[in-house]
């Protein structure tokens, strides 16, 4: 089935589902999606041409993890139900390594636990069956967070030179860094607002 997809991915006219993996350019922003339903894949790639993305697919675990290494993708999102996806364990796979982890991974997967998800890394969920109005509004978020021109992070440290000294080495023009100097002071700023790491 899957080699089945694959080729009605790469064949021109199917559908009018091709990727854009022979049309990427320096500079280009991508959301890599890897599924196994090829009308999932066809709404992922409208979504993100519509908001000024290019995308790749993969139709299944191994051909989205050779993707995501190879192209580095901007943005992931991922379809917890694809062939050798294997649920968390495949996620968990994303996330630790070192060359892709910080991509932002948008998950489609049956109702599963937000703030489970959201611990293990994830960006954002969408309960499937996903609707064309959700799974739009999922891929501007990611697309918003991909335009900011800086990230938020909190700095918790109770040591009042070790925090200045670590401010100082992150330090960027590209980031805001919000010090506290405790597990409390942290817990109430992650309660009032949104951090990126």
């Amino acid at each position: 089935i899957i080699e089945e997809a694959r080729a009605a991915l790469m064949s021109p006219g199917v559908g009018e589902l091709q990727d854009d993996r022979h049309a990427l350019r320096t500079g280009d922003q991508v959301l890599l999606a890897i599924v196994n339903d090829l009308v999932l894949a066809r709404d992922l790639v409208q979504a993100a041409h519509g908001r000024g993305l290019k995308a790749l697919v993969a139709l299944g675990g191994v051909d989205g993890l050779s993707l995501a290494r190879a192209y580095r993708p901007d943005a992931i999102a991922l379809d917890m139900d694809t062939p050798m996806v294997e649920g968390w364990s495949f996620f968990d796979r994303l996330k630790r390594d070192p060359r892709i982890r910080h991509v932002p991974v948008l998950l489609l997967a049956a109702p599963i636990d937000r703030r489970e998800a959201r611990r293990r890394g994830a960006f954002s969920v969408l309960c499937k069956p996903v609707h064309g109005v959700e799974l739009e509004a999922a891929v501007d978020r990611l697309a918003a967070f991909l335009e900011r021109p800086w990230r938020r992070l909190v700095l918790c440290e109770a040591d009042e030179t070790e925090r200045r000294a670590i401010q100082a080495l992150l330090w960027g023009d590209d980031l805001e860094i919000t010090p506290v100097a405790s597990a409390g002071e942290l817990l109430g700023l992650l309660d009032q607002s949104r951090f990126d790491c």
